[in-house]
């Protein structure tokens, strides 16, 4: 009994690694408030993308008249017509 716990353990113990590994080589960190904190600014920049997103539209710039651009965004309330 006392072995097979001690070999789960191991086990245990090998993949903790394995993932810690893994964490470091994908993301340069395994430490979880780093992880957090970078999911945390990803999120932010995600609401700020769809905010972003809510208040201007893409237009084909040949509607307007801006040079070397092929779409620019604008305030969906000043272009409605276009």
């Amino acid at each position: 009994m006392e072995d097979s716990i001690l070999s789960s353990l191991e086990e245990q113990l090998t993949a903790l690694y394995s993932e810690k590994e893994y964490l470091e080589k994908e993301l340069g960190t395994s430490v979880p408030e780093q992880i957090y904190a970078e999911f945390t600014k990803l999120e932010e920049s995600l609401v700020q993308l769809y905010e972003f997103k809510e208040f201007y539209r893409k237009i084909d710039s040949s509607k307007i008249s801006i040079e070397s651009l092929s779409s620019v965004f604008l305030s969906k309330e000043r272009f409605t017509g276009i």
